[in-house]
């Protein structure tokens, strides 16, 4: 799992978000499959994820991001990062009720 993890942050590093979510994908399915002797901590899923999320709003790709953050919610344990996202992707998408509702999570 470490090289996977590895992988994606080179990845996302060197702007090469598409590889970085691809790698991001793996991880994720390993991490679902019965049987899987290689499982992901909690924190370090919430941290995958939230690379995932920053890979998407990097290409500007806010409501796919949006999806993201919606599909992968159980494992975002984080709830600093998980309403900072959403705020500012509402923001982007122009949501300013479901933006400021976010930013109000966080108080």
């Amino acid at each position: 799992m470490q090289n996977w993890v590895t992988l994606a942050a080179a990845c996302f590093v060197n702007r090469n978000y598409s590889g970085c979510l691809q790698a991001i994908d793996t991880m994720l399915k390993f991490n679902k499959e019965e049987g899987s002797k290689v499982r992901m901590k909690p924190h370090e899923a919430n941290e995958v994820i939230c690379m995932g999320v920053r890979a998407l709003f990097a290409q500007n790709k806010y409501q796919e991001a949006l999806n993201y953050i919606n599909t992968h919610s159980k494992m975002l344990i984080d709830r600093v990062s998980r309403f900072e996202y959403l705020g500012k992707i509402h923001q982007q998408l122009g949501d300013e009720a479901q933006s400021v509702s976010a930013y109000e999570n966080l108080l």
